[in-house]
């Protein structure tokens, strides 16, 4: 083991655990993330292009969007992510913080040239996720981190077994989820 490695903070599954700068390093990079929200007092998890803008995670949508509507003042979970096969390394970066629209001129001015994709038609509604809690993981891309490996097979493998040969899985009716959620036990 290197002295790099022995410096590092590793959780216990083996995954080196990242600090904040370099959480909003990896996000500088934009891209493709996650947004998880509710709609209707149901959760929603939405792919966004995202772009960070200081140290805040900007969208770009469109005013009428589930999106737009679901972003305004409310708390959100964020997630980005990245997977290297050639380099063998992964990492994954998540952010709890407040949404908000983004309504003065000079800043949806300067937004508007960022490389961000708008959902929805009409004007560009940008929207700001503060990053008040944020953690982020790193580690390889394939198989199990280093530290891992001696822990397959105990409670801490993440991996599930296939079926057993022959068995059959048993699917509940079909049900919208809000129906089946709003459904008296």
């Amino acid at each position: 083991m290197n002295a790099d490695h022995e410096s590092m903070n590793v959780d216990r599954h083996g995954f080196e655990v990242l600090d904040r700068e370099e959480c909003l390093r990896l996000l500088a990079r934009g891209g493709l993330g996650r947004v998880g929200l509710t709609s209707g007092a149901l959760p929603m998890i939405l792919p966004v292009d995202f772009a960070l803008d200081g140290d805040a995670i900007v969208l770009r949508t469109g005013p009428e969007t589930r999106l737009a509507a679901a972003t305004t003042g409310t708390v959100v979970a964020f997630e980005a992510d990245h997977v290297d096969v050639a380099d063998d390394l992964s990492w994954s970066v998540l952010v709890t913080g407040r949404a908000e629209p983004i309504i003065d001129g000079t800043d949806v001015d300067r937004l508007r040239h960022l490389p961000l994709r708008q959902c929805g038609a009409g004007e560009p509604h940008f929207v700001r996720i503060s990053t008040d809690i944020m953690s982020g993981r790193r580690g390889p891309a394939t198989g199990e981190p280093q530290d891992q490996v001696a822990l397959a097979g105990t409670r801490h493998s993440t991996r599930v077994p296939p079926p057993s040969a022959g068995a059959t899985e048993q699917r509940p009716p079909r049900r919208s989820a809000r129906s089946a959620m709003l459904r008296k036990p």
